[in-house]
C-alpha cells in the first residue's frame, strides 16, 4: 500500500441503541465513546480499536475519512434545492378521434336522446312492474293449477293450506303486536 492511502482514523457511528443488549458489548460502545444512537466518534485506525469495532459490528457503521468524506457529499447534494421543473398545462395538437361506440352503447344513447326530444322522462312503452305481493299470489296460483291438472291437488289440501296460511298470518300478527306492547301488558294478558 502507499503511503497516501494509508487510513489513519475510523468514523464509527452507532445505529443501534444498546438496549436489551448484553452487557459486554454495553461495555464496548461505551469504551468507544458512543453515548446515543447516530452519534459519530472519529478513533485511531489500530488493532485494539478494530478488536472492539469487531466485537458489535451489528451496532455500528465504520466508515474511512474518504467515505465519511463522500457521505458528507452526498447529503449535501441531496439536501441541495432543485431546479423548479416546468410542467406545461396547454392542450396538445393531437388531433382528437371520434369516440368509438358499442352497438349497445349507441342503443343506450338512443334511447336517452329520444327521451330528452320528447321531454318526457321515460319511454313511452314503459310498464311498471307488479308488486311482489301480487307475484307471489300469482305463483301459488300457478302452482295450485299444475297440481291440480296432474291430480296432486284437491279440495282437502286446499283447506289444509288455507287454515295453516291463516294461522300463519294470525302469529305473524300477534308477533307484531307483543313487539309493540310494554311487558306489563303482555303479562296481563
Amino acid at each position: 500500500m502507499a503511503e497516501s492511502e494509508v487510513i489513519r482514523s475510523l468514523f464509527v457511528t452507532l445505529r443501534r441503541s444498546t438496549a436489551g443488549k448484553p452487557q459486554f458489548q454495553r461495555r464496548i460502545v461505551e469504551a468507544l465513546g458512543l453515548s446515543r444512537p447516530h452519534e459519530c466518534v472519529e478513533k485511531p485506525n489500530n488493532a485494539s480499536i478494530r478488536g472492539m469495532l469487531m466485537k458489535v459490528p451489528h451496532m455500528v457503521i465504520v466508515e474511512t475519512d474518504k467515505m465519511k468524506y463522500l457521505n458528507m457529499m452526498n447529503e449535501y447534494y441531496h439536501d441541495l434545492c432543485r431546479p423548479p421543473v416546468a410542467i406545461n398545462h396547454g392542450f396538445p395538437n393531437i388531433p382528437i378521434s371520434p369516440l368509438k361506440m358499442t352497438a349497445h352503447t349507441k342503443q343506450q344513447l338512443s334511447e336517452h336522446v329520444e327521451a330528452n326530444k320528447q321531454l318526457r322522462g321515460f319511454i313511452e312503452n314503459y310498464v311498471p312492474k307488479p308488486p311482489i305481493k301480487y307475484l307471489r299470489e300469482r305463483a301459488v296460483r300457478e302452482r295450485v293449477r299444475a297440481l291440480t291438472e296432474h291430480g296432486l291437488y284437491s279440495e282437502e289440501v286446499k283447506k289444509i293450506n288455507e287454515r295453516d296460511i291463516a294461522l300463519k298470518l294470525k302469529w305473524t300478527r300477534r308477533k307484531q303486536s307483543l313487539k309493540n306492547t310494554s311487558p306489563l301488558e303482555i303479562e296481563s294478558r
